[in-house]
């Protein structure tokens, strides 16, 4: 909102929110928990620094973009040695938090944080040695073994990695990322008669009908593959597979 209006109430709530994320009691990542399940909640907290930190950049004050990058170190740091999956296996979805945030925060604070230049080269090392030889040799298909509950943010989130390093430094994965494609054509597969559930099986495929359609994957699908047929496929599913 503060980037389309300029009403620096918006950014100011932001601010608020990141003060709360980066409070020492407050965060979930706190020194008193930041072992709680592995670093479950990175996948929400890191990316929400990182995009706040980018989003209102221009009106952050400057001893808070400190503690906010420092706080961001910190959450690298620790789950680099103690998260769950930090080295893979690819297509689980703690490791795909990892990458998205490592990728996020790296360049969200690239110029200001001595760190982000290890974090970006770090998280293209995952991409490169992790990521895209896991789903170009071994996991063909588009489908998720882990269900598509797990398995829809899951995908967004390496959709937004991979945007993230197109949109930041025009380095583009897709090419050497055939799945995400494969994505596209799995989803219409597997689409029930109902049109609002798909694939009942994997780890954890939510209910006995099949899990519920995201808009936000298909949202992340249709941008990702827009001009292409199938950012249109994915734009039609949204629009009348997709009943919210």
């Amino acid at each position: 909102a503060y980037q389309v209006t300029g009403n620096s109430a918006y950014a100011q709530k932001v601010i608020e929110v990141l003060d709360h994320l980066d409070g020492e009691n407050l965060n979930p990542f706190s020194s008193a928990s930041w072992g709680s399940n592995s670093g479950y909640a990175l996948r929400y907290v890191g990316p929400a620094l990182a995009i706040g930190y980018d989003w209102i950049y221009d009106v952050i004050p400057s001893a808070k973009k400190t503690s906010y990058i420092n706080q961001i170190n910190q959450y690298y740091q620790w789950y680099s040695v103690y998260g769950y999956e930090v080295n893979g296996p690819a297509i689980g979805n703690f490791f795909s938090s990892w990458v998205e945030f490592a990728t996020m925060a790296g360049y969200a604070t690239y110029g200001d944080n001595p760190d982000a230049t290890t974090i970006i080269n770090a998280s293209k090392n995952l991409m490169n040695t992790r990521v895209l030889p896991f789903y170009a040799n071994e996991y063909r298909g588009g489908d998720n073994i882990e269900g598509w509950s797990y398995g829809q943010s899951h995908t967004t989130r390496l959709i937004s990695t991979v945007l993230t390093f197109r949109t930041a430094e025009g380095v583009d994965f897709l090419p050497s990322f055939p799945y995400l494609r494969e994505v596209v054509y799995a989803l219409i597969h597997q689409l029930k008669p109902g049109l609002r559930y798909f694939s009942d099986h994997g780890d954890w495929p939510a209910t006995y009908s099949g899990a519920v359609i995201f808009d936000d994957m298909l949202m992340h699908l249709g941008y990702l593959f827009k001009g292409t047929k199938e950012g249109r496929y994915m734009q039609y599913y949204l629009n009348n597979a997709y009943k919210p």
